[in-house]
């Protein structure tokens, strides 16, 4: 539980860190840099559950049987 919270302090030191004349590239109003990477996590969170959904534990017992 607690291991996560070091992660996020930084998430939230990094987020406030933004200075003033940082260009905002997007329409939406976030950095383009923060937008590609999360997308780039997403794009990991979906291929890491995607790889447990087809090589889950039902996997690991076919294999052993």
């Amino acid at each position: 539980m607690f291991g996560t919270l070091p992660i996020a302090d930084a998430f939230i030191a990094w987020s406030n860190s933004w200075q003033p004349h940082t260009p905002l590239i997007s329409p939406s109003g976030w950095p383009l840099e923060f937008q590609a990477y999360s997308l780039a996590g997403a794009a990991m969170l979906l291929g890491v559950l995607f790889w447990l959904w087809r090589n889950g534990p039902s996997a690991g017992s076919q294999q052993l049987a």
